[in-house]
């Protein structure tokens, strides 16, 4: 991702919901920070929000009204609040789909113009130290116009796959239950946890009913909506799971078994 925004101020980071997006971005402004290289991301989703609130627009009444992205674009262009000349690399983010209403009017950024023309004939010109980086799912509605004019990082399903995010969860869950007295009798719990979990989830995704059954109802239409990866079936576990344990009653049965197996039936109990 670095290399493509040496040479690139414009890219697309393409991938499933889950798949570490949000984390490689997040990664990359934190190593920045750590390498001395100040950097600030500012994010948006650019469907959440009419077009004219995206880029601003003139009311008949009260005049010119700035947008949600022409702020953030004038800020970090004019090192106004926040994004002084200390700031190196100041990242925009818009982390939703693409949708020609809006991305055509970004054409003029993304080439090699780097400006945003607004409705009030006002002209915003990203500078060297501005890069902007659409998160999205698919390209599925961009344009080859729009598809032309940015760097591409791709994120399959599996690059970084569902342990990193199993791990992180395991080594949160007793801070996020418990007091701090308490975690150091808890941990063995969080083990024995990990590792059903561990091997329920590769036994659901690995299962033969899942290949044959639950794929074929998702190509052909007939009972699946939406294809379930695993890392959905990561999150939703680990969700229901955190509601069982933020029980007082769960916990304390769990922490006083003296018995390895007893402790590891009764977790298997409640998964």
């Amino acid at each position: 991702m670095a290399e493509i925004l040496e040479v690139r101020h414009c890219m697309f980071i393409i991938g499933p919901a889950g798949c570490g997006k949000s984390a490689v971005i997040k990664t990359l402004v934190a190593a920045l920070n750590k390498l001395g290289q100040l950097s600030k991301a500012e994010y948006l989703n650019p469907k959440s929000i009419e077009r004219k609130e995206l880029f601003g627009y003139v009311d008949p009444k009260t005049g010119w009204k700035n947008g949600v992205l022409s702020s953030i674009m004038r800020n970090m262009s004019k090192n106004f609040k926040d994004y002084t000349d200390d700031v190196l690399n100041k990242y925009i983010i818009l982390d939703g789909d693409i949708d020609p209403e809006w991305v055509e009017a970004m054409n003029t950024v993304m080439d090699d113009n780097k400006v945003l023309t607004l409705a009030s004939n006002e002209r915003i010109a990203m500078t060297q130290s501005m890069r902007m980086i659409l998160e999205i799912e698919d390209m599925r509605n961009a344009t080859p116009a729009t598809a032309s004019r940015g760097g591409c990082l791709c994120i399959n399903e599996a690059d970084i796959g569902w342990l990193p995010y199993l791990n992180q969860w395991k080594e949160t869950i007793g801070k996020r239950v418990l007091k701090y007295e308490q975690i150091k009798q808890f941990k063995q719990v969080e083990e024995d946890l990990f590792n059903i979990i561990k091997i329920q989830v590769e036994l659901c995704y690995d299962s033969q009913w899942f290949k044959d059954d639950f794929m074929e109802a998702y190509l052909f239409d007939t009972d699946v909506v939406v294809p379930i990866m695993r890392m959905a079936i990561c999150q939703t576990v680990t969700t229901v799971l955190d509601s069982q344990f933020f029980d007082h009653k769960i916990r304390k049965k769990l922490i006083d078994l003296k018995s390895d197996d007893d402790r590891k039936n009764a977790i298997a109990m409640i998964f």
